[in-house]
């Protein structure tokens, strides 16, 4: 059984000599893995912003101006395409996300856990272009295999909560194992992560509980220190667990 304490040590040396391209693929990887959040946030707000103009025009189309003039003719039919117009209007908004998040930022999610694990090997000569890897090797199974592992999570915790966070950590490696193999099949990236996983979920577990200080920090430095240590040193982290249950699983360790 591997060790939090050798991962993270691990981490910070392979860190050190990649800082600079680590904190940039780091920052990268944190913007493409809360993309989903913040298009669904932005479609809200777009929403919320248009159905702030329905009310008014709702109101002056019933026949009352603000102030209390009264105007006697309506267009009873207007407010309601407005409210067509906005709701057709949010669903393009979140069909385009979606669209982003599968065929760009997926692969390129698993492009920065390729960089991540090449800087294992090659430590600080590894390259930032090994983040745009998916896009010409496997893409069309990299975007599809990325998508069933976000569909089932989603499903998951729909089921239920407790679930959801198990699938979540039984998933985890899908990403790593098509950064090595993005011909890999679906079935079998799946098959190999939860396989990869069946053990050592409590452990990932303990080695993300081990970082609430770090983001505790990060809180009160309003996000400065998340950017420059903690996302970089959290995220080649996470790229030597894969590699240590990956070489235990194999039996290299």
């Amino acid at each position: 059984m591997w060790h939090i304490h050798d991962v993270k040590k691990t981490a910070r040396s392979k860190m050190s000599p990649a800082y600079w391209k680590s904190v940039l693929v780091a920052l990268i990887l944190a913007f493409v893995t809360g993309s989903m959040a913040g298009s669904a946030g932005a479609a809200s707000g777009a929403g919320a912003q248009i159905s702030s103009a329905i009310g008014p025009s709702t109101q002056f189309y019933a026949g009352q101006f603000p102030g209390g003039f009264h105007w006697s003719f309506q267009f009873p039919f207007f407010p309601w395409s407005i409210l067509i117009f906005t709701v057709i209007l949010v669903v393009i908004v979140f069909l385009i996300s979606i669209a982003i998040n599968l065929f760009l930022l997926n692969p390129i999610e698993s492009g920065c856990q390729r960089f991540f694990i090449i800087n294992h090997v090659e430590t600080g000569r590894t390259k930032i272009s090994e983040i745009f890897h998916g896009f010409g090797n496997g893409y069309l199974n990299v975007v599809k295999t990325m998508f069933l592992r976000d569909l089932y999570t989603i499903l998951w915790t729909m089921l239920f909560i407790i679930p959801g966070i198990v699938k979540t950590y039984s998933y985890r490696l899908v990403p790593y194992i098509l950064a090595e193999e993005p011909g890999m099949s679906s079935k079998e990236a799946f098959r190999l992560s939860r396989s990869m996983m069946n053990g050592n979920k409590w452990h990932a577990f303990l080695l993300d509980l081990s970082f609430i200080g770090w983001n505790i920090l990060n809180f009160f430095t309003f996000g400065i220190l998340g950017i420059f240590y903690v996302r970089p040193y959290k995220a080649t982290a996470d790229a030597e667990m894969y590699i240590t249950i990956r070489d235990q699983f194999l039996g290299r360790a």
